[in-house]
């Protein structure tokens, strides 16, 4: 892919961060879709007969009359890569695809991986792995692998010729003045309501610190209920205490 496409196509990803107010990653796949004006319907929710046609056009995903269908018995971060690479076909202008040139299959995959994983994003997620950025970006270990491999490339690229507009737009545009920091994931912790920034768990530390605590706690009131002779009734058929003693521990 030359520069040109891969200008093009980071200029898309920030329009409809942009245009949609993506301030956190992740985000439903199925909300930006539905902003364009593009409505999600499962094969499964087909006829079979129209579910055989929706196979037969594309095991993943395929856009009709401002409508995606996508394959929802796939796993579910395949899904969002097709959700956004049929996206990236919207957004990128994509008319046709031509049997015989890759270039618009390939500008749209580069775009899926893009937007779920913006490479400015990974560098200020901390994501060193495949196995971290499929956890925290919700995509495919594949798809991963390959956004891990660009992002390095990308920031050899920064190092050596320094940021482009496009990349000094991607940052401005996830850069909160008020935090005075890079923020690209906002949640609330569901049980103290409280706002996390860049935060890697969906509870805050003390939430976290506490559901711990609780859970060692009741583990250790259900163990302190059984008796002697409860593990005596857990005795395999044909074993003596003795014996059991022997190859488990005084467990008793």
């Amino acid at each position: 892919m030359n520069q040109q496409q891969q200008n093009k196509i980071d200029a898309a990803v920030l329009n409809v961060f942009s245009t949609c107010k993506v301030r956190s990653l992740p985000f439903s796949c199925q909300e930006l879709l539905s902003f364009y004006g593009y409505s999600c319907i499962p094969y499964n929710s087909l006829s079979p007969e129209k579910q055989l046609a929706c196979t037969t056009i594309s095991d993943d995903a395929f856009c009709l009359n401002h409508t995606v269908y996508y394959n929802s018995n796939t796993a579910p971060f395949r899904i969002r890569f097709s959700l956004m690479h049929e996206l990236g076909h919207i957004c990128l202008r994509h008319t046709s695809v031509s049997g015989k040139s890759q270039s618009p299959e390939q500008e749209a995959n580069a775009f899926a991986s893009l937007i779920l994983a913006p490479r400015m994003v990974i560098h200020y997620s901390g994501c060193r792995t495949a196995e971290d950025l499929s956890r925290v970006f919700q995509m495919t270990f594949e798809a991963s692998g390959y956004a891990l491999n660009d992002y390095y490339r990308w920031y050899d690229h920064i190092l050596r010729d320094k940021m482009s507009p496009l990349d000094k737009a991607m940052y401005l545009h996830f850069y909160d003045s008020e935090k005075k920091r890079f923020v690209w994931n906002r949640t609330i912790c569901p049980d103290c309501q409280s706002e996390l920034i860049n935060h890697s768990s969906c509870r805050c530390p003390e939430c976290a610190r506490i559901e711990k605590e609780q859970k060692a706690l009741d583990a250790r009131m259900i163990a302190s209920q059984y008796s002697y002779r409860d593990w005596e009734t857990w005795l395999p058929e044909g074993f003596e205490r003795a014996e059991y003693r022997y190859l488990y521990g005084d467990m008793y």
